[in-house]
């Protein structure tokens, strides 16, 4: 997730927002629904995979902008693809939960059709504001400071996942 380096802006975003995206909001209360029902399936405590979460929310939002800036879409195979190599299909159990999972999923999949350029050139033309309830952006390493610091479903990966038959 190097690329998400050049996302620009840390400005801080009013206390019901965790984070905005060209003016598109991802609220708090998304973030900690999300989190409550992932953290059902996985068997976690939300606190624990709350920043993770959050961070997935944006990174759909990401996916969604980039979309549209570029005109690259993410097509239901991608989102298939991408899902698969991330082993969250079991995640879609739960429609909160789904939202986070599906998003970063098709954040992944446009990364991948983009390439490492044009991804670069796409993020950098987003206004990207982070709640620093999630860390501070570290623009020049494409992580956050606090929390986790990463995109990935590392504290995801912990728990079991349930009722999924998985």
């Amino acid at each position: 997730m190097a690329a998400l380096a050049l996302v620009a802006g840390c400005s801080t975003p009013s206390g019901g927002t965790a984070f905005e995206v060209n003016g598109s909001d991802v609220l708090m209360q998304q973030v900690d629904d999300s989190a409550a029902a992932c953290a059902t399936l996985i068997e976690q405590q939300p606190a624990v995979i709350r920043g993770e979460i959050g961070r997935m929310l944006l990174a759909g939002e990401l996916s969604d902008e980039l979309a549209r800036t570029t005109g690259v879409e993410v097509t239901p195979a991608m989102q298939g693809a991408s899902l698969d190599k991330l082993q969250g299909r079991p995640l879609l159990a739960d429609a909160e939960c789904g939202k986070a999972i599906t998003g970063f999923a098709n954040y992944a999949a446009i990364s991948e059709k983009l390439g490492a350029k044009k991804l670069a050139d796409g993020l950098g033309r987003l206004d990207v504001q982070v709640n620093p309830a999630f860390g501070a952006w570290d623009a020049s390493r494409g992580t956050f400071t606090g929390g986790s610091g990463s995109l990935s479903m590392q504290d995801l990966s912990q728990g079991k996942v349930l009722g999924t038959g998985a």
